[in-house]
């Protein structure tokens, strides 16, 4: 996509492409493993919340609850996580790292630094600062919209 046609372009459809692309990016690394873009997050999530309940889990990534379920039973089924009953409440399930998802973490790890090189590659040092900064008021003015509507319903 040349610059012309860009600079048309919303910045809604700039994030959803963006996103597009880092998906992809991900699918094209991981995809040997069984590990796509849906599972990325989760997996290294629980690698550094062991024992995170589901229901934490899907508060700290702010995904709904099904599909914070979806993205767990896959990366169950292919023997990355596991999940252990809370002995107390059995509605509560616990999740680990299993030997296979230990041994999957510096690839998610490089994974996650190739695609930080990636988008930022055309990008100064500074302005990989000033990115970040204005992403992260992005995320903030976003974030705090979405728990608005949230309260209203």
């Amino acid at each position: 996509m040349g610059y012309d046609q860009c600079r048309c372009m919303s910045l809604g459809r700039r994030f959803s492409v963006i996103s597009r692309n880092i998906q992809q990016i991900i699918r094209s690394i991981l995809n040997d493993v069984h590990i796509g873009s849906g599972q990325f997050m989760f997996i290294h999530a629980v690698s550094l919340n062991e024992g995170i309940s589901q229901q934490e889990l899907s508060v700290l990534l702010d995904v709904d609850k099904a599909t914070c379920a979806r993205a767990v039973m896959k990366l169950e089924r292919h023997g990355y996580i596991r999940r252990e009953q809370d002995s107390g409440d059995l509605r509560l399930h616990h999740l680990y790292l299993t030997e296979k998802g230990n041994l999957i973490m510096p690839r998610i790890k490089e994974t996650m630094q190739s695609v930080t090189e990636i988008c930022g590659s055309e990008l100064t040092p500074r302005e990989r600062e000033e990115l970040v900064r204005l992403l992260d008021k992005v995320v903030n003015s976003t974030g705090a919209w979405v728990r608005r509507m949230k309260e209203e319903r």
